[in-house]
């Protein structure tokens, strides 16, 4: 006679327990000695929900401790950024109607295909978008393969800390909720819930996590963990006194209904123009650096801003001053200015990444360009007659990389993320939450399995940081 394994001895044991509970109700007694018929089908769902159960994976201590490590750790304060993101759905919730809504426009603008829906369930993440169109995204499929990666990751590190929960992230440079398409945000019925890496907090309802740059570049072991490397190498009174720069040409996206992002050049000069759909592209960075840069250098400015050539962060914390200009929307650039010990002297762009509340001007960087970019010569100025006030900013905006910015606080941010956003749902996610249906549900480890893993090895990424 065959054994009966434990598991299968206890699904027996509750299933008799099911059936009789199903009986006392229907007929209002409790269980007698006589034979008793339930439905097969009864009996089919409630099997299916206990072997569900059972097939959840159990919470090890190393993910315990790591939630709590989320839970105790000094991160409130990055975590403002997430309650003043999701403020718009405070009061209605996020719904399976406004979700629904969501997945079916996924592949519409600004997101189009550089993103996709997520479900986590029981702890484990599942795709539920199409995934042949993932084929289609350009170099934006191996930042989508990179966040699968991180989702895998944060399943493995917390486990059931991880509420059941659906979102929808973008890879998109442009944010994906702007407020003017939705009615100014005073319909949170219509208004996406989109996790994205930059937005204007003005402009836009996206909400901000992470840049997964963080993690595909290794930001704590190549940079955070250099840190020491980099002051002693360059400490203050040895670095050059000159603003340094280095940038790729790119153009930035401003949307007409977003005028905070316009810029202006030299003398008021305008530097945008008219793109796609709504969206305007503004020359910042060429403007910069062959036209305003080059003139102030005649005129005895002390900076190198160039294309060319490229240099590395070492060199860059050679010198006292540093300058950041965003790219197309934010720069992840400025993280890593911030770890070099160097004053960072930032565009006033009106972009802003999930960090950037903690960092003030005059605090943590010297502000410039809020207009025009001849605000640059009233900013190296005061670096200049303020040193000792100008090195105190530095070492503040590398005490908050430090703190802040490290593999397992951002794998903390989004795991608050998630948490915030389950809280929000009114609906239970999954296909056994008895109202949602999915066109497609694939487990992400089958899908990186199937390819993504693959997507990541052309690229070298297949080693990414997360939790260790």
């Amino acid at each position: 006679m065959r054994i009966l394994t434990l598991r299968s001895f206890f699904c027996t044991c509750i299933l008799t327990w099911l059936c009789s509970r199903q009986v006392s109700q229907s007929t209002g007694s409790s269980l007698s000695s006589e034979h008793v018929w339930v439905p097969s089908n009864k009996i089919r769902f409630d099997s299916r929900l206990i072997l569900s159960n059972l097939q959840k994976l159990p919470q090890t201590n190393e993910q315990r401790e790591a939630a709590h490590y989320c839970t105790t750790g000094n991160f409130s304060a990055l975590y403002d950024t997430i309650h003043r993101d999701l403020r718009f759905w405070w009061d209605t919730g996020i719904t399976a109607k406004l979700m629904d809504w969501m997945l079916d426009t996924v592949y519409q603008m600004p997101v189009r295909y550089k993103g996709a829906g997520i479900l986590f369930k029981d702890g484990k993440p599942y795709l539920i978008t199409d995934p042949a169109v993932l084929n289609t995204t350009g170099h934006h499929q191996r930042l989508v393969a990179a966040h699968f990666a991180l989702f895998i990751a944060l399943s493995s590190t917390f486990g059931a800390s991880i509420p059941d929960v659906e979102f929808l992230f973008s890879t998109a440079d442009e944010p994906a909720a702007l407020l003017h398409y939705f009615a100014n945000g005073t319909n949170p019925d219509r208004l996406p819930p989109v996790l994205s890496f930059c937005k204007s907090p003005i402009s836009h309802a996206d909400v901000l996590v992470p840049d997964i740059h963080f993690f595909m570049r290794n930001f704590t072991a190549k940079l955070l963990m250099q840190a020491d490397n980099f002051t002693s190498r360059w400490p203050w009174d040895q670095k050059t006194p000159k603003l340094f720069g280095r940038f790729a040409p790119y153009a930035r996206a401003a949307n007409q209904y977003a005028p905070e992002l316009f810029r202006r050049g030299r003398g008021g000069k305008d530097i945008c123009q008219k793109g796609h759909n709504d969206i305007f592209f503004c020359d910042v960075r060429k403007h910069y650096i062959w036209d305003w840069a080059r003139k102030a250098n005649k005129s005895g400015l002390p900076l190198d801003v160039a294309q060319q050539p490229k240099r590395d962060m070492m060199h860059h914390a050679s010198f006292k001053w540093l300058l950041h200009l965003d790219g197309q929307t934010c720069s992840s650039r400025l993280e890593q200015l911030m770890v070099l010990g160097s004053l960072v002297v930032k565009e006033e762009s009106g972009y802003e990444a999930f960090f950037h509340h903690i960092i003030q001007p005059y605090k943590h960087y010297l502000p410039f360009w809020k207009t025009f970019p001849e605000e640059t010569k009233s900013a190296l100025l005061w670096a200049s007659q303020n040193d000792r006030e100008a090195a105190a900013i530095a070492s503040a905006a590398q005490q908050v990389a430090l703190t802040y910015l490290h593999k397992r606080a951002l794998m903390c941010y989004w795991l608050k993320v998630l948490q915030e956003i389950a809280a929000l749902l009114r609906y239970t996610p999954g296909p056994d939450g008895g109202r949602r249906t999915y066109k497609h549900m694939v487990p992400l480890e089958e899908y990186m399995r199937t390819g993504g893993w693959r997507e990541l090895d052309k690229h070298h990424l297949r080693y990414m940081e997360f939790w260790d």
